[in-house]
């Protein structure tokens, strides 16, 4: 996998090549992004472009279909690359890879030093899954109810030591009918998980429920997982929660 001769080797570097001149800002933005820097603040920081430079940049790949920005499910308006509330994510699986565990090692890689590369890969590669899993996640429950899930953050204030905190928080699939009158939030892990865990999880989306924008005494709520496994999914359905893992899937 790790070897400079491979055909992946230089792909993605070489596709952008072909379609952009300024490859060093584009190259250190998609490596900021697949580290894991999600706002424009900090991509701006980690890539060393100014902010009011890289909105540029994110129109380029975004037209080329290699990264896309998110807003809260619950935020209005959700049209705008500006939106200083946005996320943004590499679209493209290979490109997301290749700028997570290709791109940083690129010299050690070409001196045949793979060790780092690969006790990198071995540390990372789960965690690299779980965002790929949270996509598949998010279109299985499309498939399956019908209805579109995003994302939900936002911030929230709260007293510590006598003293008003800014704090946030994250909801990984969220739906809201106004029709029904009903919301759907799924925590998405990576994991497997048994029972114990399972409730841990459920009880901290109960409380991530309470920090929504919204009317709660209005809706009935449905709360789910999805997981790698989970163990007795059956006890947690007779629950009245939402439980699916891959043999679902």
């Amino acid at each position: 996998m790790f070897k400079k001769d491979t055909y992946l080797y230089e792909e993605a570097e070489f596709l952008l090549r072909y379609e952009l001149r300024d490859l060093s800002s584009y190259n250190s933005i998609l490596k900021a992004i697949a580290s894991g820097y999600s706002t424009l603040n900090e991509i701006a920081q980690k890539s060393y472009i100014a902010k009011n430079a890289i909105i540029k940049y994110f129109d380029t790949l975004s037209g080329l279909d290699l990264i896309h920005n998110e807003q809260p499910y619950l935020s209005g308006k959700k049209d705008k690359l500006k939106e200083r509330n946005s996320l943004y994510f590499i679209k493209d699986n290979y490109f997301n890879f290749y700028y997570n565990f290709i791109y940083p090692f690129k010299e050690e890689i070409n001196l045949g030093h793979i060790s780092e590369v690969v006790d990198y890969f071995n540390k990372n590669f789960n965690a690299y899954l779980e965002f790929i899993f949270e996509n598949i996640s998010k279109q299985f429950l499309i498939d399956r109810f019908k209805i579109n899930f995003a994302r939900q953050w936002g911030n929230y204030k709260t007293k510590e030591n006598n003293k008003l905190i800014n704090k946030s928080y994250e909801i990984d699939l969220l739906n809201v009918n106004q029709e029904k009158k009903e919301i759907i939030v799924f925590e998405v892990k990576w994991k497997d998980l048994d029972y114990k865990k399972s409730l841990k999880i459920i009880k901290e989306l109960e409380n991530k429920i309470n920090y929504l924008p919204i009317n709660l005494e209005k809706y009935k709520i449905k709360i789910g997982i999805v997981a790698k496994s989970v163990k007795y999914k059956q006890k947690l359905t007779k629950q009245g929660f939402l439980v699916f893992d891959l043999v679902n899937m």
